[in-house]
């Protein structure tokens, strides 16, 4: 047999060494089998300290005074889960003590009798020799499992490829887990509700347990210093796991988060892609030949020739990066995931997309908002009409526009065009920038006054009720009225009077389409010394 070819050293091959002429005293012969690491001769009491599990203890007996002295050598070995005790006979003792041997074949601890010639120096430097042979036949493996392993990143699949083939490495089952504790790939009987259970109590870091009968690895795959995914591996085969799984695991990990890194590279760059063909459809009209060459690339994207697609705009109500961030790829996932073909890109703090449904556009929107914010509070889409001969990409987009700025704050969190009243739909009308430079002047005297323009905007938000104004802005009633009256004196309008009402509500939503500036000036939070 080659070197590396070694099987790990047994202990009946050890007691096979003639030059020893070792000799079993207990009765189980099926404990033969047992696998050595190592030999240490320690005559001290408790001699477990020195001791780990799967080496030979290697003693004269010198430090054994009584029959309770032997059982409790025995118990002591079996607990620190040694492979075999070896006891040198007519030095202290004349053969092994019987009451150790009666305890070891009531606990199953194999005890061989080592003849007085035979130093325990030799018999230690056998087992390290024949476990350096194992230690050259694990490295010899590692690399090969490691070659073998990373190989899967050269197929079209390479993160199935990488998980079924560590399952076959380590007789095993994998699971591999995502941020959020969702299974994204599974090979064999690991339960991943379990494995979510186990994973998640632990810190985020490699760690080996025990769980329902499997000896368990798992470590977090990070990606640019970001936890995308878990890599969990089980075993029955102890051999196995003690060897192999712990390094193994390791480079799994490292191979799936080189696949996370080339996958989110080519997300990044198709996101691109995307964003600047939809930044090319909302650039107005195009002729035939070109409106045949844009439906060619959209194509390669999933959509269909006469899919129903709706320009919408996704605006988050917190002005965060990260917020935006995060909705951009929870959309993607959504989209993908509801098979929705989808165009985004950003501007000015919101997302604008192109999607295309297949139903009601209202209904599925609002099944993509709530996924996208399910606790409902941070998020608003407005979408436009079905873009078709006469309605381009530009003007469903448009429309999405006008809905979110007519949209009041009771109103639900998906609007569309078909749910602008007259005056929402004036707005869409042409020379819109004449009528916001009309607006603005209108407003210009509440400029340096932002906590009458807070109160002006909640007022209207509310549906022109003082109560409800009051309550959002922490104010008496009164004092809403007399900032109402402020307003009337500074801007020459009475809110009294139907023209009054509807001009200032037109300016104030023609403000919000004149760009993000106007938006934020209207609806930014009061300043902490705002008067009240």
């Amino acid at each position: 047999m080659k070197e590396g070819d070694k099987q790990p050293l047994r202990l009946k091959e050890l007691l096979e060494q003639e030059e020893f002429g070792l000799r079993l005293v207990t009765r189980d012969e099926g404990l033969l089998d047992r696998e050595i690491v190592g030999a240490h001769a320690v005559d001290a009491p408790h001699p477990s300290r020195w001791l780990d599990e799967g080496w030979v203890h290697l003693s004269s007996g010198m430090s054994l005074r009584s029959e309770a002295d032997e059982r409790a050598l025995a118990r002591e070995l079996v607990d620190c889960q040694v492979a075999a005790l070896g006891f040198t006979v007519n030095l202290y003792f004349e053969q092994v003590p019987s009451a150790l041997v009666d305890e070891a074949n009531e606990l199953g601890l194999p005890i061989f009798a080592v003849p007085l010639d035979v130093e325990f120096k030799k018999i230690i430097a056998f087992i390290a020799e024949s476990r350096l042979s194992r230690e050259m036949f694990t490295l010899r493996r590692a690399f090969s499992i490691q070659r073998y392993l990373t190989e899967a990143l050269q197929t079209t699949e390479p993160e199935g490829v990488l998980v079924e083939r560590l399952a076959g490495v380590l007789q095993g089952s994998v699971v591999v887990l995502d941020a959020t504790g969702q299974a994204i790939a599974s090979r064999g009987g690991l339960s991943a509700r379990r494995v979510r259970e186990e994973v998640w109590k632990r810190p985020a870091e490699l760690q080996r347990f025990a769980m329902d009968g499997w000896a368990v690895v798992s470590t977090p795959v990070d990606v640019d210093g970001e936890l995308v995914s878990w890599m969990v591996v089980g075993t029955h085969n102890k051999r196995v796991f003690d060897r192999l799984a712990k390094n193994v695991v390791e480079v799994a990990a490292n191979l799936l988060a080189v696949i996370g890194m080339s996958h989110r590279a080519s997300v990044a760059e198709e996101r691109a892609m995307k964003g600047a063909l939809l930044q090319e459809l909302l650039g107005g009209a195009f002729t035939e030949p070109e409106l045949a060459r844009m439906q060619r690339r959209l194509a390669t994207y999933g959509f269909a020739e006469a899919g129903m697609r709706h320009g919408a705009i996704v605006r988050p109500l917190r002005d965060e990066e990260d917020v935006l961030s995060r909705l951009e790829r929870e959309l993607e996932r959504i989209a993908v995931a509801r098979r929705a073909p989808t165009l985004m890109l950003r501007q000015d703090g919101q997302l604008v997309i192109l999607i295309e449904v297949s139903g009601d556009v209202k209904g599925e929107l609002l099944q993509i908002r709530r996924e996208l914010d399910p606790e409902g509070i941070g998020t608003v889409i407005g979408h436009g009409r079905v873009v078709d001969g006469s309605t381009s990409v530009a003007d469903s987009v448009k429309d999405a526009h006008l809905a979110l700025a007519a949209r009041t704050v009771d109103a639900d969190p998906v609007v569309g065009v078909d749910d602008l009243d007259l005056v929402g739909l004036s707005l869409g009308l042409e020379g819109i920038d004449s009528l916001v430079s009309r607006a603005d002047m209108l407003l210009a005297p509440l400029d340096e006054s932002d906590h009458l323009m807070e109160t002006l905007t909640s007022y209207f938000e509310t549906g022109l009720d003082v109560s409800k104004t009051a309550k959002r802005l922490q104010l008496h009633p009164n004092s809403v009225r007399y900032r109402l009256g402020q307003v009337e004196d500074m801007l020459g309008v009475r809110l009294s009077r139907p023209s009054g009402i509807s001009n200032l509500y037109l300016a104030l939503q023609l403000r919000q389409l004149g760009g993000p500036e106007l938006r934020d000036r209207v609806t930014r939070s009061r300043p902490a010394n705002a008067p009240r």
